[in-house]
Parts: structure tokens; sequence; C-alpha cells
């Protein structure tokens, strides 16, 4: 069965490593020539594939770049309003909704050395509840504010070991007293992992 440690650590630093910081969203320039349909080439070189409503960028539409990124969704008033998929020239991909050219609602974020989070985004930031799944076989399920662990969520070992409780702005906390204090901080979150997991194994009781 599933081995699940309690929470009896006082409190240690869980913070995302560099590659969860996704890649920041780009900005649609005003378009620089005018048609109803067909192709339109916008003020920074990107070509828009697209119908055009009073002049602005809208409905279901394709944008490329000269650096390979392409965009291909749903357009409104020259933004990203709607659902669509962002592929960028790191090989990492978006899939999900946009409100006002930012990642919001639900979506999909696919990082170039294949670690994956999927679940909810406001303002172009990983917030409210979500999964990351890392290439290592670890994840992290729950609560998320600001691209940080924060709210109720649980981290798993890829070997079923589980860690269950609250969370604060990437660190964990736990109301059993006398318990050790460790602190884990970026952006050696990779090796502390391994580190957290001994002393998590050690330090818990083990439930079988």
């Amino acid at each position: 069965m599933k081995r699940t440690v309690c929470k009896n650590l006082l409190a240690f630093m869980l913070i995302l490593f560099s590659s969860c910081s996704s890649t920041p969203e780009r900005k649609i320039t005003e378009k620089r020539t005018d048609s109803e349909t067909g192709s339109t080439t916008l003020a920074d070189g990107a070509v828009y594939e697209g119908s055009l409503s009073e002049g602005k960028l809208s409905g279901h539409a394709r944008i490329s770049w000269s650096d390979g990124a392409i965009f291909e969704g749903e357009f409104l008033d020259n933004q990203r309003n709607g659902s669509g998929t962002m592929n960028y020239p790191d090989g990492s991909a978006y899939t999900g909704d946009y409100v006002n050219d930012l990642r919001e609602g639900d979506g999909t974020y696919i990082w170039f050395n294949g670690d994956k989070y999927s679940g909810e985004w406001r303002a172009g930031s990983i917030e409210g509840v979500g999964t990351y799944h890392w290439t290592n076989g670890d994840s992290y399920t729950g609560s998320w504010r600001d691209s940080n662990f924060h709210g109720e969520g649980e981290y798993h070992w890829k070997d079923g070991t589980t860690l269950t409780g609250t969370f604060n702005n990437g660190f964990f906390s736990s109301s059993i007293e006398g318990s050790m204090s460790r602190n884990f901080s970026q952006p050696d979150l990779l090796e502390n992992r391994e580190e957290l997991h001994k002393i998590a194994s050690i330090e818990s009781v083990i439930l079988k």
C-alpha cells in the first residue's frame, strides 16, 4: 500500500525550482496592414492569419513569429481571449484559457524538459488548484498562489511516499510541537527533495 507521511515537520521551505517559471507571455502588437480577412502583418513582423472585426484581431486565428513561436486560438479586441495553444521557441507549450492576453482559467503548460503543470491560472501565474509533475516521477497536487505551493496540498514522491499538509508561499507548516525545523530553498530543490524525503521517512510516522 502507498505509504503516507503524517505532518510532523515544524517548517521547511519548498519552492519550485527555476524551470517552474513559465515563459513570459508575449503581447500582441498593433497591426501594420489593414485587411478584413487573410494574412495581416503586425508591427513586430509577426504574421496574423485570420479575420478582423472593425479593424481589430478577432475570432479564431493563428499568429507566427520569426523566432518560431506560434499561437493558434481565439482573439477579441487585438488580444488572446478564449482558448488557444501557444508553442514557444524553446519547445515549451501552453494549451488552455486566456483573458486579455494572459493565461487565466484552466490550462496545461509543458516545459521543454518535460515537466508539466495542469490546473488553474490567474493573470499569467499558476494560481488556484492544480498538479505539477516532475520528470523524475515526483508530483505536487493542491492549492497554488503566484506559482508557489499555497494552501492545502500533497507532495508525492515516486516511491509512493506522500507529504500532506498546509503550505504558505512555499513553506510547509505543522502544528505538532517539538518537530525539527529545516529550510529548503531555491534553486537547490532537486537535491533538497531527496534530503527531504530521507528526513520525512525518518522523522514521520509511516502508515501502511
